[in-house]
């Protein structure tokens, strides 16, 4: 949906926990805003919500998109975006939500919580990739 004023539109989506996000789309001519809409997981909001859901059983309220650019040795090994969220649990108040595509073309979420040792988007990036490949001590 789209809400228009002199300055432009604004559009707007419904995310799982009934709020609705604004985000200013559209120019007053139609055309597109650049550097307006955060760039978003392929799944979508309401995927992630879902996932956060499924896999920790809370409600989660985005807050905002970051820019992770995870590297190993020089080279680059995961680069996207990572969604946080704000959510209500007795060890944390953020976390961090993305997916990705699998080598058989389905989607893989995660949704790390932020508790020691996570205190961002990018370690909750690092600390998932070391339990995706096997790391121990986690």
């Amino acid at each position: 949906m789209a809400f228009c004023g002199s300055e432009g539109c604004l559009s707007a989506a419904r995310l799982g926990s009934g709020r609705i996000w604004f985000s200013p789309a559209l120019a007053r001519d139609g055309r597109a805003r650049s550097g307006y809409l955060p760039p978003m997981d392929p799944a979508g909001l309401p995927a992630l919500i879902e996932a956060i859901r499924h896999l920790h059983g809370l409600e989660a309220t985005w807050l905002e998109s970051v820019p992770v650019v995870e590297t190993h040795e020089g080279q680059t090994v995961w680069a996207g975006e990572v969604q946080v969220f704000a959510v209500e649990h007795p060890k944390a108040t953020r976390v961090y939500a993305w997916s990705h595509e699998t080598d058989a073309g389905k989607r893989r979420f995660h949704a790390v919580l932020g508790v020691a040792p996570v205190t961002g988007a990018e370690m909750a990036v690092r600390v998932a990739a070391l339990r995706e490949h096997g790391a121990t001590g986690l």
